[in-house]
């Protein structure tokens, strides 16, 4: 593995040139009026132009195809674009993180540990998979934390001092989600889902007909961000770490992002959110200097953007000029607005 230092690089900003990103914003503590999904242009080290999209709460989820973007907040899935229509259930909660490839789309429930993977034509779940019924026996027998399925089991692990993870399929109080994995990046293909814990701090692979768990040796501090290129490619963040974790058939390295900032959220001093890959450049989050970090690690050159500090931005991703009519619902009237000339890579 590769080591490489940010601060190793050139700063500049003549490497890209004018980039559009959808992104989402979650509520922070100082201002709840920011939440919800924008669409921004960087230009020059700047962003050049901003605009809301999306109003709505607890959104945390963001993806893009050819045809459709789709958002989400706590539990509901929208869908925009080719088809206008939202996923919802009983059974989400907290959702994290989307994905749609081949009609189908992916949803990340970190509430209860799950991953769900519905139809979308049909609107139909054809694929669901818990971390209390169908990774249990797996997680207890390889994890270096004890896994328990009870409240009072937990508590007399806590109460002894001990690492432990409580597993539950069913949709619990906001305050008990940490007690899980914390499932809360996921990634898929036809043969695999992929998903990252922030709390064992490992990237695990399921496969989509046996349920065979596999967890990959690499151990991250809180990990972030799962994006999987193929069946051994992937990149992926390891936050608390400031650290991107990026491989394929010919790159295999670490990206240190220096972070000098004294501020803390929540007690943590660097936080590294997500990041995405767009034309060989890495486009990154850090949610403690609130920067969009741009790489090029061939050239050995980045640049930090700076944006709103009472933003908490949870996902991102870049927009090309080679798509037309991208529809977004931007109002409750059902208005709708075109993003313009851009696809998601």
């Amino acid at each position: 593995m590769n080591k490489i230092e940010l601060q190793d690089f050139n700063r500049c900003n003549e490497f890209y040139k004018s980039v559009h990103i959808i992104t989402a914003v979650k509520k922070s503590i100082s201002c709840h009026q920011t939440e919800g999904v924008y669409l921004i242009e960087l230009t020059k080290g700047e962003i050049n132009n901003l605009e809301k999209i999306i109003d709505d709460k607890d959104i945390r989820g963001v993806f893009c195809s050819d045809t459709l973007m789709c958002y989400s907040n706590y539990n509901t899935v929208f869908l925009k674009g080719k088809y206008n229509k939202s996923i919802s259930s009983n059974r989400f909660g907290y959702i994290h993180n989307l994905q749609i490839k081949d009609n189908e789309i992916l949803i990340c429930s970190t509430q209860n540990d799950s991953i769900f993977i519905y139809d979308i034509d049909k609107e139909k779940l054809t694929w669901e998979w818990t971390a209390m019924k169908n990774g249990y026996n797996y997680l207890v027998e390889n994890s270096e934390e004890y896994i328990v399925k009870n409240i009072k089991e937990y508590d007399k692990c806590i109460s002894l001092k001990k690492k432990c993870i409580l597993l539950n399929d069913k949709i619990e109080s906001r305050e008990k989600h940490r007690k899980g994995l914390f499932v809360n990046s996921s990634y898929f293909n036809k043969k695999y889902v992929w998903f990252t814990s922030l709390n064992t701090g490992y990237i695990y692979r399921i496969n989509r007909v046996n349920f065979s768990l596999f967890k990959y040796p690499i151990k991250l501090k809180s990990p972030h961000g799962i994006h999987f290129f193929d069946d051994e490619s992937f990149i992926v963040t390891s936050s608390e770490e400031n650290k991107i974790i990026y491989l394929n058939q010919n790159l295999k390295y670490e990206i240190i992002i220096d972070n000098n900032s004294d501020t803390k959220i929540a007690g943590i001093s660097k936080w590294l959110q997500t990041t995405r890959v767009y034309e060989n450049l890495l486009f990154a989050i850090d949610s403690i200097s609130n920067e969009i970090i741009i790489i090029d690690v061939e050239n050995k050159k980045y640049d930090k953007i700076q944006f709103n500090k009472k933003w908490r931005m949870h996902d991102l991703f870049v927009l090309n000029k080679n798509f037309s009519n991208i529809l977004i619902d931007t109002t409750a009237n059902n208005a709708y607005k075109a993003l313009g000339d851009w696809l998601l890579y």
